[in-house]
């Protein structure tokens, strides 16, 4: 960094954050594994209602043009004015709008019900961009992934991008064949290369109520 008198002087490091540790560890990526939270993120959570960052491109609230929205559907249906639009108007957190995400927050809590306390509710923009993290957080380039040998397109993309290995197993009606997930793993691990992650449709591709009786079988 150029002082005024022209003199150059290095630059103080900006703050960063490392994972906390989690027992999941071992089975995330080494790319994972060396994750950091970037300075950015780490500043933003230390702003006050007071303060305007300049460092992310924030812009003044104050400015946006945007007051309230109405909205009425195609069945005559009309929701109350949406207020409060400043927070969905500027820039946030990765995890997605904070509003929305301490809703579905709550959502999983009570219909799903986790059965531990270390879990999160994270917003992406797709299913395949949820899936592309997911792979990119699991596997390492040559690790093995049991899936249907018929599966969404680009799924299989975002496999190849890592490169991992698939291992298709048959499946019927009702999902994934159990007799020949079990098949393909005894297979791999028995030739020392154990399968790191199961992709799993439980909903079906095609037909989803099917599905639905082994759905206890695959969670």
């Amino acid at each position: 960094m150029a002082t005024p008198n022209g003199h150059e002087t290095a630059a103080a490091p900006l703050p960063t954050a490392t994972l906390a540790p989690t027992p999941y560890a071992p089975r995330l990526s080494d790319r994972a594994q060396r994750h950091v939270q970037g300075p950015f993120k780490v500043l933003f959570k230390r702003l006050g209602p007071d303060m305007i960052a300049l460092a992310s491109g924030m812009p003044n609230a104050a400015n946006f043009p945007l007051l309230d929205v109405s909205v009425k559907l195609r069945n005559g249906q009309e929701f109350p004015t949406l207020k409060h639009l400043q927070p969905a108007l500027q820039y946030g957190l990765g995890r997605g709008y904070g509003p929305l995400v301490a809703w579905l927050q709550r959502y999983v809590a009570e219909v799903h019900r986790p059965p531990n306390a270390t879990w999160e509710v994270c917003l992406s923009t797709g299913n395949t961009d949820a899936f592309g993290k997911s792979a990119e957080t699991l596997l390492n380039p040559g690790d093995v992934v049991v899936l249907e040998h018929y599966v969404y397109q680009p799924i299989l993309g975002k496999l190849n991008t890592i490169p991992a290995t698939l291992v298709g197993v048959d499946s019927d009606e009702g999902g994934m064949v159990p007799a020949s997930l079990d098949a393909a793993c005894a297979r791999l691990a028995a030739a020392g290369t154990p399968a790191r992650v199961v992709y799993i449709i439980p909903h079906g591709q095609v037909r989803p109520r099917p599905r639905l009786r082994r759905r206890g079988w695959t969670t």
